[in-house]
């Protein structure tokens, strides 16, 4: 038997990009990015309660890490985030092209974070990257990329899935 769904309408605040939501089973809270916003929201469905985390710089991607710490890639680097404390840790700046913005990350099914780069204001092809952190080594991943999007793995996590949106690759 099939299951329907109809949507509803739970946040709004006339933001223009809203991405990469994140559920959290443990707080029962919903994460997702506002990137032209510069903000991190976490959405309580219950209580319509929203908490911001302000970022520095447009933010890419917001994944939680097995300690439910925010994972933030944003302009000017990646940090770690308390979400209770609101305590912001730098971590590292894996992109160092300043053409160059964070884009869609995700955490592999090994706990690494895999993050991509697009162009900051305008594309540049074949400029883009995925990087892959683990341990607090950044390596590439993918380059020659224009645009790193759609990060997602098969149910076993043995084959991963990744899109160079303009290029349709």
């Amino acid at each position: 038997m099939q299951k329907t769904y109809t949507p509803e309408l739970v946040y709004y605040a006339g933001n223009q990009l809203l991405e990469g939501p994140v559920w959290s089973e443990k707080e029962q809270r919903l994460y997702f990015v506002s990137i032209e916003d510069e903000m991190i929201y976490r959405l309580n469905e219950e209580t319509t309660e929203i908490t911001s985390y302000p970022t520095n710089g447009p933010v890419g991607a917001a994944v939680l890490n097995k300690d439910g710490k925010i994972i933030s890639a944003e302009k000017q680097g990646i940090y770690l985030i308390d979400p209770e404390t609101k305590e912001r840790t730098y971590l590292m700046q894996a992109n160092e092209d300043e053409r160059q913005r964070y884009n869609d990350g995700k955490l592999d099914p090994k706990g690494r974070f895999l993050i991509g780069t697009m162009g900051y204001g305008e594309t540049v092809e074949g400029e883009a990257r995925l990087f892959i952190i683990e341990d607090g080594e950044v390596r590439t991943l993918l380059n020659n990329l224009t645009l790193s999007n759609g990060l997602g793995w098969t149910k076993d996590g043995h084959t991963f899935y990744h899109i160079d949106t303009p290029t349709k690759k």
